[in-house]
């Protein structure tokens, strides 16, 4: 969410799809995931196209816990909380990383 967000640049081209494993990093209940998707420059997401192929692929006994907690877990990423949440977990996550040794053969981005 963090490399796809409104204020990221977008590509000129190619739309950005990508699979977020809910309940690995939110409140989600175990199996729940979204699909989160930005449109490029000149591309825009064909929601009716995008629905049908979803639903195809989906259950006709939809567990509604499951999707009440990706509800939750949406509106926990909504402004400003969620994105102070997710720059915290990023500046975190580069902190810890710095104190470890780099790893044989892995070259570490550096900051600007």
């Amino acid at each position: 969410m963090h490399a796809i967000g409104q204020d990221r640049p977008r590509s000129h081209d190619a739309m950005v799809f990508a699979t977020h494993s809910t309940h690995k990093l939110l409140a989600g209940i175990s199996q729940a995931s979204q699909i989160i998707v930005q449109e490029s420059e000149t591309r825009k997401l064909d929601r009716n196209v995008f629905n049908e192929a979803y639903l195809m692929h989906t259950s006709t006994s939809p567990q509604y816990a499951i999707i009440a907690s990706c509800d939750v877990a949406a509106a926990m990423m909504e402004p400003p909380g969620g994105t102070a949440l997710v720059e915290e977990s990023i500046r975190e996550a580069l902190d810890f990383r710095r104190l470890g040794p780099e790893p044989p053969g892995v070259r570490r981005h550096r900051q600007p």
